[in-house]
């Protein structure tokens, strides 16, 4: 097919396919500066729909214009109620972050001391006492290395929201231009796979977006409720420990137990036992809605995938990419297979495009109630 091709056309292909491969690798080069575009793309990814919605009856610059009003409206609105809380919060946490080390060598020199009263020979003693120095040691320079990954994570936030200030500009053109730029793209493809890389390319997306909105939704109330319950129980620097973990929720599975992790060593700083019994239920409570309520109800099961192949691909996704790596591993693994599936059918069964769409994951619930198309050749 690609023999009999137009030479110009195979030539356009060979130069777009260099000049990717070319802008993949500067951008691989370039990534520690590229986040808030990334950001900014799945940003605009969410908001195609309603503006391909207004532009249909409005120009399309008009209808970036009013989304782009309302989004960044309420998103400002937020940041006036939110941000000024949690910079207060953070300059407290920063002043007393002294008291919290000397706490811990208390608590390690009562230990020593409750040791030293039992009657134990003086060589058990001393082992003891040796391990108990050690421990409060390593104690404390954990609960610094937290603190202040804590204090790094939300310095990177700001950092992080300070480069969005230009990007808002970029991405105006972008989605202003972004009709040009697919029928550019598919223009490119060979007519003989163009329909199964439109197929293909859908069932990414959809994917994407299911899961996407399903954790913005879910990060934003389950951030929500559990700043509630904190503050509700009087916990210290409540508003920080929600809005942190409203953003551990993207990750999958995981994330409730990193962002409850903070809020509890914190509680236990204070000494009150009952505070830090309180403040471990609003997290269960929290979680135990989730899973019951909002999960099932938000997110459902986008990405129809197993427990225990969700957390083999973010162990996975972790060792290869990091951070950024357990964000993208579950929605990545869920189109990888329904990529497979769809080709599998299609060229293992010989279904039509539509036929090999309709029985991947992701499509069984949009197909359901219809009979399902018959396996070629049976």
């Amino acid at each position: 097919m690609i023999g009999r091709m137009d030479p110009l056309r195979r030539n356009r292909i060979v130069l777009s396919v260099l000049a990717a491969g070319a802008l993949l690798g500067l951008a691989w080069t370039a990534r520690g500066a590229l986040g808030p575009f990334i950001f900014a793309l799945a940003l605009g990814y969410l908001l195609v729909p309603l503006m391909d919605r207004l532009s249909r009856r409005i120009p399309r610059v008009l209808a970036i214009l009013l989304v782009y009003g309302l989004f960044f409206g309420a998103l400002i609105g937020l940041g006036f109620l939110v941000i000024p809380g949690v910079a207060d919060q953070i300059r407290d946490l920063v002043r007393n972050y002294p008291q919290y080390g000397t706490q811990v060598q208390g608590y390690t020199r009562d230990a020593q001391t409750w040791y030293a009263s039992l009657n134990l020979p003086p060589q058990v003693r001393a082992s003891v006492e040796r391990t108990l120095q050690n421990s409060g040691d390593s104690v404390a320079n954990i609960v610094q290395t937290a603190l202040l990954g804590i204090l790094r994570a939300v310095t990177g936030a700001v950092s992080f929201v300070v480069g969005l200030l230009v990007v808002p500009f970029w991405l105006f053109y972008v989605l202003k231009d972004k009709d040009a730029g697919v029928y550019a793209f598919y223009d490119l493809i060979p007519h003989p796979i163009r329909i199964d890389v439109r197929r293909i390319l859908r069932i990414a997306s959809d994917v994407l977006n299911d899961y996407i909105r399903g954790q913005l939704l879910l990060g934003l109330a389950v951030g929500t409720a559990t700043t509630l319950g904190l503050a509700l129980v009087g916990a210290p620097y409540w508003l920080l420990f929600g809005v942190i973990n409203g953003f551990t929720e993207l990750i999958p599975v995981l994330g409730p137990i990193i962002g409850a992790i903070p809020g509890l060593i914190i509680a236990a700083f204070t000494g009150d036992v009952g505070l830090f019994l309180k403040i471990l239920a609003v997290y269960i409570v929290v979680q135990l809605a989730e899973n019951n309520l909002l999960v099932p109800k938000i997110q459902g099961d986008s990405v129809k995938l197993h427990p225990a192949i969700i957390i083999l691909a973010l162990i996975v996704g972790g060792e290869v990419g990091g951070l950024l790596g357990v964000i993208v591993a579950v929605p990545l693994t869920a189109i990888t297979r329904d990529i497979y599936l769809y080709l599998y059918r299609r060229l293992g069964h010989g279904y039509s495009p539509h036929d090999a769409e309709a029985l991947v994951p992701s499509r069984i619930d949009e197909e359901a109630g219809r009979p399902p198309p018959p396996v070629p050749g049976v």
